[in-house]
């Protein structure tokens, strides 16, 4: 019987342990006991700001705040809270108060609720416990400078679009506002620029300025704003070919972007302002001076070389470029456009010696070998008469962290 005993006690120990995995500890007495806690306790506050359905914000409760390293310096030195903007009014007010626009964001404050920083998205565990480390360890100097009143006054029409979502908000009362600004640089236009649609001149003072807004308030935060500027911009300059000030508007906004983003998001844009301008010769410029790398500079320029079935000038660069990176090929898809480029040049040797390659290559899931076979039959028949050919792609694999 004692045998017995000690056996169930073993495996209700370990059930127990399966459903109290160790996590974040955030505060259940609401947000005005969690900024209480903070002051007597000297901690900084964390918040996490989230809804419920949203995929990146599932992620981070499964997968990070689980985590050791990162529910360690959490617990350890903070204090956590966490709000739905879909079901609590503090949810929707510190939206209001941090400009918040995109979930999750987490937004870091000193312990008297000075801004330390404010990031959103997803991270993983290890990038996500390095930022707690340096929120951890900041300097004085380097809080933003938002006001610490959470009660602080706002524009009705600000407070009515986060409070209210009320979305539409006409265009002459955000210029009214805006107009009425001594500076620009200031709280109240910097998240009213931030997070609404605004005419184009402050498009451009935003971008102008997008070092120092984010050293005043938020990288994080400019940079999201400054991407979808950048979004517009490349349309719209690129329908006129304008090269040069679409050159200009990048180097502007690249300083509030982290290496691994400006290659994560810069080729979007580029390939945007190609599709308007089909300048080919400044979007190849553009995709060997700023760093990608194979596989990224591949699929971007697999549109090239359809677009340029009777360009011999840009065929010609263009078969150099594959020439020179045949060992950084990564599946049938470089082949395909290899001998693609070679057709329309009309050396049908190469051309077949490429699409010969690509049917023994690895295939992936744009392209199928009845693809390069109807190829390589255009290749034997030296014809493109009634040949479609195919924008050939590797896409990397979608991932959050």
């Amino acid at each position: 019987m004692n045998y017995l005993n000690k056996y169930l006690w073993t495996i209700l120990l370990f059930l127990v342990s399966l459903g109290g995995k160790a996590q974040v500890q955030f505060a259940k007495e609401g947000w005005v006991a969690a900024t209480e806690q903070a002051k007597k306790e000297n901690k900084n506050i964390f918040i996490d700001i989230y809804f419920t359905g949203c995929m990146p914000c599932a992620k981070m409760d499964k997968n990070v705040f689980t985590n050791e390293k990162v529910y360690s310096l959490l617990n350890e030195h903070f204090v956590s809270f966490k709000t739905d903007i879909l079901k609590e009014e503090v949810g929707k007010e510190l939206c209001m108060r941090y400009g918040v626009g995109g979930f999750p964001t987490f937004v870091f404050l000193s312990p008297d609720l000075k801004v330390i920083d404010i990031v959103s998205g997803y991270y993983g565990a290890d990038k996500f416990a390095a930022l707690l480390q340096g929120v951890k360890n900041h300097r004085k100097e380097e809080l933003k400078e938002y006001s610490s009143a959470l009660d602080r006054d706002f524009p009705e029409f600000y407070k009515t679009f986060y409070l209210d979502r009320k979305q539409k908000i006409s265009s002459e009362t955000i210029v009214s506002f805006l107009e009425g600004q001594k500076d620009l640089t200031d709280e109240l236009p910097y998240l009213v620029m931030s997070t609404m649609g605004v005419p184009e001149k402050y498009l451009d003072f935003y971008l102008e300025h997008a070092q120092q807004l984010a050293q005043k308030y938020s990288r994080s935060q400019t940079r999201n704003k400054v991407s979808r500027i950048l979004a517009y911009q490349a349309g719209k300059l690129g329908e006129n070919n304008q090269a040069e000030a679409f050159e200009q508007a990048l180097n502007k906004a690249k300083p509030v972007f982290t290496q691994e983003e400006w290659h994560k998001f810069a080729d979007r844009w580029m390939e945007t302002f190609y599709l308007a301008s089909k300048n080919a010769e400044w979007y190849m410029d553009k995709l060997e001076s700023e760093g990608f790398d194979w596989q990224d500079k591949s699929n971007a320029l697999a549109q090239v070389v359809l677009d340029a079935k009777e360009d011999t000038p840009t065929l010609k660069r263009l078969a150099k470029v594959y020439s020179q990176n045949e060992q950084n090929f990564t599946d049938a898809s470089d082949y395909y456009k290899a001998a693609l480029i070679q057709l329309y040049l009309k050396k049908y040797n190469q051309a077949e010696a490429f699409t010969e390659t690509a049917l023994n290559a690895k295939k992936n899931i744009t392209l199928k070998e009845d693809d390069m076979l109807v190829l390589q039959a255009a290749i034997r028949n030296q014809a493109l008469q009634g040949f479609t050919p195919k924008k050939a792609t590797n896409p990397k694999p979608f991932t959050l962290d």
